[in-house]
C-alpha cells in the first residue's frame, strides 16, 4: 500500500465504500490523521495522487507539493461511521471517553499521566463513568496504572496496522456523552462527528521530536490548534473532516480504478518489500502489551 492507506484499516474502509474487494490495491497516498500542516510522509513515495480530507489542508498540500495531484475526499472515518451507524437515543448517552494526546514512533507526547488522572478525578459526577482510551504506543504499565488507580477504565483500539482500529474507535466512543481531550487530534474530531460534546481539559503536551524526518517545527508549536479548540462547533468539525468532499460509492470506485494502472501497481508493490512489512509487524508486537 502507499503511504497512509495501510494504517488504521483505511484501505478496507475505502474499498468497502466503493464496493471493491479488500485485496484490491489503492495506488494513491492518503492523509491518515488530522493535520494542521502538511507532512512529507505522504509525498515520500512520489505518488501520482495524494488524497486529503479537507479544502483547507488540500490548499496547503498544493502549495508544498505543486507537482503532485492533490484530491479532497473527506476523512475515511466518516465513511465508516455512516456505514456502522448504530441507533442509540441521545438521552441514553452517558459517561466520558478521554483521549490523551498520543505519541508516535518518533514523536513523544510529554505530559504526566498521573497529573492528568488527578485532574480527571476532580471532574463533576456528570462525567462519570470515565474511560481513558490510550494509543497503542502509550499502553505501558506505568501509564495504565496511573489512570486505573483513580478508578477509570482503560482501553485501546489496536495497533496502527490493525484493520479494525477505526471500528474499535467507533465502538469505544459512540455510546459516551462527552469526549475529553488535552490536545486536539483526530480522535476528538471523530468524537465530535459522532455527536459527543467536546471538552478540552488536561495538561499541555509537549511534542518532542526523536527522529521523525517527515514533520516540521510547525507540527510542534505549542499553540498550533488553540484557535480551533476554542471555536469547535459542528460546522468547523465538518470542515476539518472534509465532509463536503465525500464521494458516492460509484465516484470512489471510479477514482480508485482510474488510478490503478499497471505501472502504478508495479510501483506500489516494489516500493514496500515483504521483509520491511514483517519488521514493522514484529516491532508492533514487541512494543504492544495487552493490559486489561
Amino acid at each position: 500500500m502507499n503511504n497512509g492507506t495501510d494504517f488504521y484499516g483505511i484501505s478496507r474502509i475505502l474499498l468497502n465504500h466503493a464496493g471493491l474487494p479488500n485485496f484490491f490495491p489503492i495506488t494513491v497516498a492518503m492523509q491518515h490523521g488530522w493535520l494542521h500542516a502538511p507532512t512529507t510522509f505522504e509525498a515520500s513515495g512520489n505518488p501520482q495522487e495524494i488524497w486529503v480530507w479537507s479544502s483547507k489542508i488540500g490548499h496547503k498540500y498544493r502549495e508544498q507539493f505543486p507537482n503532485i495531484f492533490i484530491r479532497e475526499v473527506g476523512a475515511p472515518f466518516c465513511y465508516l461511521a455512516e456505514r456502522l451507524k448504530i441507533p442509540y437515543p441521545p438521552s441514553e448517552h452517558t459517561g466520558s471517553i478521554v483521549i490523551p494526546m498520543h505519541s508516535s514512533r518518533y514523536v513523544h507526547a510529554s505530559f504526566s499521566a498521573i497529573e492528568y488522572a488527578q485532574m480527571l478525578s476532580e471532574l463533576p459526577p456528570k462525567f462519570q463513568p470515565i474511560t481513558v482510551m490510550l494509543y497503542y504506543l502509550d499502553m505501558n504499565k506505568e501509564t495504565i496504572d496511573a489512570y486505573k488507580s483513580k478508578g477509570f477504565n482503560v482501553t485501546s483500539n489496536g495497533s496502527i496496522f490493525d484493520q479494525n482500529f477505526l471500528v474499535n474507535f467507533y465502538l469505544n466512543t459512540y455510546k459516551n456523552k462527552y469526549c475529553i481531550f488535552n490536545e486536539l487530534g483526530s480522535g476528538a474530531l471523530y468524537a465530535g462527528y459522532l455527536g459527543l460534546k467536546l471538552i478540552p481539559y488536561g495538561p499541555h503536551a509537549e511534542l518532542i521530536n526523536k527522529g521523525e524526518k517527515h514533520i516540521s517545527k510547525k507540527h510542534l508549536l505549542k499553540n498550533r490548534a488553540d484557535y480551533l479548540i476554542n471555536n469547535l462547533s459542528s460546522i468547523n468539525i465538518h470542515e476539518e473532516l472534509g465532509t463536503e468532499h465525500f464521494k458516492t460509492k460509484n465516484e470512489l470506485k471510479n477514482l480508485i480504478l482510474s488510478n490503478c494502472t499497471i505501472a502504478s501497481i508495479a510501483k506500489l508493490f516494489t516500493s514496500r518489500s515483504k521483509s520491511a512489512i514483517i519488521k514493522k509487524l514484529l516491532a508492533i508486537k514487541k512494543n504492544t502489551a495487552n493490559y486489561k
